[in-house]
């Protein structure tokens, strides 16, 4: 499983010349949420190649139909 992290934090003390002292943040692991993002791409994909799937059928049907 690939593993994902989104970061979040801000400086909140600043010394004499403006450079950062001391910061807080969090890490926040974000893996469920890319695999649950790949999953429904998948998803998607696969619906699209049975919608095709129906269409060729169903036009395949069409012309043996009407030869009967």
């Amino acid at each position: 499983m690939e593993m994902g992290f989104k970061n979040y934090g801000k400086v909140v003390m600043r010394d004499e010349q403006g450079k950062p002292v001391r910061m807080t943040g969090i890490h926040r692991d974000i893996s469920d949420r890319k695999q649950t993002e790949k999953l429904q791409a998948l998803l998607k994909e696969k619906e699209l190649m049975m919608m095709e799937i129906h269409h060729r059928v169903k036009n395949n049907l069409q012309i043996i139909y009407s030869l009967i």
